[in-house]
């Protein structure tokens, strides 16, 4: 969520301008985010000590008053109200905030009208309660969404999660393409099933990631609070994972189970691409889903060159190719529209 988007919604809730819907995805906001709940409570305090009278912000009176109940230790400055703000940087609220939250209030009042037809996709991000049966991401991009149960879904780059159509009241069934961290809420009489690519993890409250990228027909459970069940359909087999445990299937073969560090499984939810001794063209495709722009390899005999490295997503892809382009002796070329590795002739 963009800075002043986040205020925004804050002065909205405070200043009571929010719609009923908006009062309830803030509140679990605030429910399962302390930072957030900090910036209400602030937030609130500033509306509180403010002159509301005819929808007037005078700032200085609730600078004043906000010092004040605070309690600074320069009590000669209160009876100021023209004081040097600059001095006081660091007490708990800044002049800049003052204003920013002032004005944000001022605007939530006089526009909340204007502000329904503003696009949510700032909010979607991080604190939108679904209330529609599709989440998707698009290549270079990632969501976290909150289901109707409070249950957290985080959306990996070019993934889609389609829920059931009873899932606020009834079965609490998701069917997965691409990869998604699921944090869910416990609830013994609707346990919480994923579906992908012929699998069904079925789980009543737990944290784990799930991966499946077509045309790979391989399914990959890693998880890192509580248990899950994991059915392979066809063959009618199930296993139960534990935390630090990675299930593995492919479709006519036994589901395999071993141990891991589940925080190489989780570092793309913090901008941490991990790659461990993982082939070329397994690299590429994650890059591609990342940074969304086209990878071909074109000679056949790289593709399975394999690499350990760890990226972070905010470097420039440049850096990444490089690192790539020296480590495995290969060379590559870019244009705007695709990037090409190929053998390394000098």
């Amino acid at each position: 969520m963009r800075k002043n988007r986040r205020w925004t919604i804050i002065a909205k809730y405070v200043s009571g301008n929010c719609s009923s819907f908006e009062k309830k995805i803030i509140k679990k906001k605030i429910e399962f985010d302390e930072n957030f709940k900090k910036q209400v409570e602030e937030a609130r305090l500033v509306w509180n000590l403010s002159n509301k009278e005819g929808n007037k912000w005078d700032h200085n009176k609730a600078w004043f008053k906000i010092k004040k109940r605070l309690d600074f230790e320069k009590k000669e400055n209160a009876k100021d109200l023209s004081f040097d703000y600059r001095k006081e940087r660091s007490s708990r609220f800044t002049l800049a905030k003052i204003v920013h939250i002032a004005a944000l209030f001022l605007i939530a009042t006089l526009t909340s009208v204007i502000y329904s037809h503003i696009e949510k996709e700032d909010t979607v991000n991080q604190i939108q309660e679904i209330q529609y049966q599709e989440l998707i991401t698009k290549k270079g991009e990632q969501k976290r969404f909150i289901l109707s149960d409070g249950s957290k879904v985080t959306l990996a780059p070019d993934s889609k999660l389609r829920l059931s159509e009873n899932y606020t009241t009834g079965n609490r069934d998701v069917f997965l393409t691409g990869e998604a961290f699921f944090n869910v809420i416990s609830d013994p009489e609707r346990p919480f099933k994923v579906h992908i690519n012929g699998t069904i993890t079925k789980v009543l409250g737990t944290q784990f990631n799930v991966i499946s990228y077509p045309p790979d027909l391989s399914v990959e459970m890693a998880v890192l609070e509580g248990s899950v069940s994991v059915l392979a359909v066809k063959e009618n087999e199930r296993v139960f994972l534990k935390p630090g445990e990675l299930g593995s299937y492919t479709p006519s073969k036994k589901i395999t189970v071993r141990n891991i560090d589940v925080n190489k499984y989780l570092g793309w939810m913090e901008g941490k691409l991990i790659f461990e001794n993982q082939p070329l063209s397994q690299i590429t495709d994650r890059l591609e889903r990342w940074y969304n722009i086209p990878f071909e390899i074109k000679d056949k005999e790289i593709k399975e060159l394999t690499i350990t490295a760890t990226f972070n997503r905010k470097q420039p892809l440049e850096e990444v190719l490089d690192a790539l382009a020296l480590s495995l002796d290969i060379a590559y070329s870019k244009n705007n529209k695709s990037i090409t590795f190929k053998r390394n002739h000098n």
